[in-house]
């Protein structure tokens, strides 16, 4: 893995000296992804984020044309969209050059520091800016970090307000595990994932990366407030069987409210637990 990166990092340095002799414009150039977090494969690929304070309409279709003889993967965006990414094979790797107007990062920062929001695709810039690799930048993102370095406090109670409504008891063993029901179980289960991992990014103020790719190394690297052993619970109860999968998810779901609970003593959970604790019968 470690000459995998080394081989990924020497690419994409070249192709970042390329860009910078090219177009004097660039504001900032960034490796993400799994080149940044070290934890490249056989399988990974290069993700470049290429920051501009002003594109102009004409240049998106410039870049367009000029990538077309390339015999791109695929060409993303353009001028409606305020971004254009292009991928393509340089010395037998993919490259992602994700070019991106300055103001459409900032919209997201706006939109989490100073509005609250808890729309996960603006976290996810936010989580990129943190733990992307700066290869240049003429100060934006220095910028930025010291704008999203104190995760917002208002932040967890509106993330808590919608992580927190796990699927009931009841549902999981009546209506899911009783009738053997057991797409509906799976997809019970891979959703309360998704809210507790939204749960736990906010307790541990750190912004929520959007997606789940990755996501084992920032569990066991950027959150250390979790149940014991999540990591491993997590992943293996969509593989065990449905009754263990399900026991083991409740058990879950009663120790991120013992979490929430412990370091947020001024949250009121009792809604929550009881929606959680509903019953169809007295």
């Amino acid at each position: 893995m470690q000459n995998n990166n080394l081989l990924l990092q020497s690419l994409a340095q070249r192709e970042i000296k390329r860009l910078l002799a090219e177009d004097s414009n660039i504001e900032s150039i960034s490796i993400v992804g799994s080149v940044a977090y070290g934890l490249t494969d056989s399988y990974s690929d290069i993700d470049l984020l290429i920051l501009y304070k002003d594109i102009s309409d004409a240049q998106y279709e410039t870049w367009r044309k000029a990538a077309e003889p390339l015999n791109p993967v695929y060409i993303i965006g353009g001028k409606e969209n305020d971004f254009l990414t292009v991928g393509r094979f340089v010395e037998g790797i993919k490259i992602d050059f994700g070019r991106i107007k300055v103001s459409k990062f900032q919209e997201s920062i706006d939109a989490v520091v100073k509005k609250h929001d808890i729309d996960l695709n603006h976290q996810a810039v936010l989580f990129g800016i943190n733990n992307s690799e700066v290869a240049y930048d003429k100060g934006t993102i220095a910028a930025w970090r010291k704008q999203i370095e104190v995760y917002p406090e208002a932040l967890i109670p509106k993330t808590l307000q919608t992580s927190l409504t796990f699927t009931p008891k009841l549902v999981y063993e009546g209506m899911g595990a009783y009738r053997n029901d057991s797409l509906f179980v799976y997809e019970c289960l891979v959703e309360d994932l998704k809210k507790m991992l939204q749960t736990l990014f906010c307790l541990n103020r750190v912004y929520h990366p959007g997606k789940a790719k990755g996501l084992n190394w920032i569990v066991e690297q950027q959150l250390p407030i979790q149940p014991t052993d999540f990591l491993q619970r997590m992943t293996t109860l969509l593989n065990d069987k449905e009754s263990e999968g399900v026991a083991e998810m409740l058990q879950l779901i009663v120790e991120v409210y013992d979490l929430v609970a412990k370091e947020m003593p001024d949250f009121d959970l009792s809604a929550f637990r009881k929606r959680f604790e509903v019953k169809l019968r007295k």
